[in-house]
């Protein structure tokens, strides 16, 4: 019998069940995805909470016990909802990419200042650590295509309280890392942002 008041993957593990039997389930509208190949039982609170328990599942023990952060769209994901990330960026410690490795992850080999993550911990399960806000918000600004680079990073701020000070504080802190120019101007657009920003370059 499946026990699907909480979300599991659906991998092959015999403990979820035979795969027909879940195909049959979400075929009725039984079991729903939540991200990747983890489902739920259809009417579970679609939550902060669903949402860490799914990206605890995904992200392998060796990758939270080395300190892993789950990171950018998949973070966004975790503060927001929304459509869940077609993979899961994490970032490691410079020279663990190749030995954490896993399909269904992106790996980006940084350092990280320990106030640019948090420890999300839903009831009952495994915590997982994932960027702050504000450095989601920064990443976002950084990596997104640049049309929706910045409604993506004020989305993700408004729902966690960050501002656009935090987000410019973030930038700072790596200034060698990919798109922090490119964020920095964004970052002037930010709405009621006004002047004085850390680093903001004004735009054009």
């Amino acid at each position: 019998m499946i026990e699907t008041d909480l979300p599991f993957r659906t991998n092959g593990d015999p403990q979820t069940g035979h795969p027909r039997e879940i195909g049959r389930l979400l075929g009725e509208g039984l079991l729903v995805p939540v991200l990747l190949d983890v489902v739920v039982a259809a009417g579970a609170p679609s939550d902060q909470n669903l949402r860490a328990r799914a990206l605890s599942l995904v992200v392998p023990d060796r990758l939270h016990d080395c300190g892993a952060v789950v990171a950018q769209l998949a973070a966004a994901w975790l503060w927001c909802g929304g459509a869940p990330p077609p993979l899961v960026d994490v970032v490691v410690r410079p020279g663990r990419g190749r030995v954490l490795a896993a399909s269904h992850l992106v790996r980006h080999e940084r350092r990280m200042p320990p106030k640019d993550a948090v420890v999300i911990s839903p009831p009952g399960a495994r915590g997982i650590a994932v960027t702050t806000g504000a450095r989601t918000a920064a990443d976002l600004l950084r990596t997104l295509p640049e049309f929706t680079a910045l409604q993506a990073a004020v989305d993700v701020a408004t729902a966690t309280g960050a501002d656009a000070r935090e987000v410019a504080a973030c930038l700072e802190l790596m200034p060698r890392a990919r798109g922090v120019a490119r964020a920095r101007r964004l970052l002037a657009a930010w709405p009621g942002a006004g002047d004085g920003l850390p680093g903001a370059i004004e735009p054009a």
